[in-house]
């Protein structure tokens, strides 16, 4: 008669282990968010992102601030964060939300809107440049949607 523990049994399991971070949808998320090239769920083939200088067509000239070297570093740097949630914590970091500073009597939407966003990027001197929207958007290729008020 033989006995065999539960421990043993556990031992010896036939099941196949997980491996979640090679599943498709796993690794076509990893590429998107490296900024390398993907082929979509629904097979468009999705091309890498590629660095291009921005040059701002503002009152600002904020690629005046922000030269070339500068902005291919810090989009290096963008997209070698390994995952969705530290790219994003990575932007909430550069933008800063304020009180808006003027509300006019007598519009329709007055109460529409109680914050304003501004955009900064590290320049290299350890300090930050404040950029417009468009530029911030363009460098690191994402398109953002009109934020509620936090």
């Amino acid at each position: 008669m033989s006995t065999h523990s539960s421990e043993d049994h556990q031992a010896v399991s036939k099941k196949r282990s997980r491996n979640v971070h090679l599943w498709k949808k796993n690794v076509r998320k990893a590429k998107k968010i490296c900024g390398e090239a993907y082929i979509g769920a629904t097979g468009k083939i999705n091309n890498a992102k590629t660095f291009e200088p921005i040059i701002c067509k503002c009152s600002k000239k904020c690629h005046n601030f922000i030269p070339d070297t500068k902005q291919k570093e810090i989009d290096k740097k963008f997209y070698d964060l390994s995952t969705y949630d530290l790219q994003t914590s990575f932007l909430f970091g550069l933008i800063k939300v304020i009180n808006k500073k003027r509300t006019y009597k007598g519009t329709v939407n007055s109460d529409k809107r109680s914050f304003s966003r501004e955009f900064y990027l590290p320049a290299g001197d350890g300090t930050e440049v404040k950029v417009c929207k468009m530029f911030f958007k363009e460098l690191f290729s994402i398109q953002m949607v009109e934020l509620q008020d936090f």
